[in-house]
This record gives structure tokens, C-alpha cells and sequence, in this order.
């Protein structure tokens, strides 16, 4: 019994020490958000769209390729193909969209400039105003 509490507190102890260890660098490219994992090698990306009638879309762990600098990573949607490349010292990335069952369009290459992204500030509490008194009942 003493041998199997002192294993599940080290299980405990080496489980909470890879939790802090692990690493999520949160990057803006243009309208698009990355979190690039470097302990599981995932990648999320959020993409906004541009219409009111769909909804945001958000891809989650995209596994990626790191060769020194340079991460690379692909979504493969359903009727489409886009494939990454990010220069995490320049912070430069781009982007390759293509149409693999509609090979006569052209693919789309864009170029993006990244920052890391910038945790937003906590809104301003506004001072407590006093409360009046609750009016008496009048009647009955």
C-alpha cells in the first residue's frame, strides 16, 4: 500500500511538471490567430470570416513540422488545400490555397506579417455608487 501511494504522488508530481512546462506561443497573422504548442507540436488557427451568415472557424491540433526557424503546417478542408510556412525570426508567413478537384483554378498565395499576440487589458471596474433606500409601501 505504501509503494503505491508513493508511486501516484511521483505520477502526480511528473504530470504537474510537464503541465508547466509546456509551452503555447499565441501569434496574430493579419485576421487569422495561431497557437503553435512547441511540447505537443500542435497547431490551432482561427480564421474570421468575412460574412454574417457563417460563423467564425476554428482548426485545432494541425500537427506541424519545425525545421529550425521555419514551422509548416497544412489544413485540408473539404474542398480545399492550404499549406503554411512561418519564419518564427522574422515573423514573416504565407500561405498556399488550392482546389486539388477544381485543378483549373489557380491557386491563392498570400504573404502575412505576424506579432505576437497581446493578451487584451482587463476592463476598468467603475467605482461603487451608492444605493438610494427601497420606497415604503403605500396602501394595504
Amino acid at each position: 500500500m505504501k509503494f503505491l501511494t508513493i508511486f501516484c504522488c511521483f505520477a502526480v508530481g511528473l504530470l504537474a511538471s510537464h503541465w508547466v512546462s509546456a509551452e503555447k506561443i499565441e501569434l496574430t497573422c493579419d485576421d487569422r490567430d495561431l497557437i503553435l504548442d512547441t511540447d505537443t507540436r500542435l497547431v490551432e488557427l482561427e480564421v474570421v470570416n468575412n460574412t454574417l451568415l457563417t460563423p467564425d472557424k476554428t482548426y485545432r491540433d494541425i500537427p506541424y513540422t519545425e525545421d529550425q526557424s521555419l514551422v509548416r503546417f497544412r489544413v485540408v478542408g473539404q474542398f480545399y488545400t492550404e499549406g503554411w510556412a512561418l519564419d518564427r525570426e522574422s515573423m514573416m508567413a504565407a500561405s498556399s490555397l488550392t482546389m486539388p478537384k477544381k485543378p483549373e483554378i489557380e491557386s491563392v498565395n498570400r504573404r502575412y506579417k505576424c506579432s505576437e499576440t497581446v493578451a487584451p487589458e482587463p476592463p476598468e471596474k467603475l467605482p461603487k455608487q451608492k444605493v438610494g433606500k427601497r420606497p415604503r409601501k403605500r396602501g394595504f
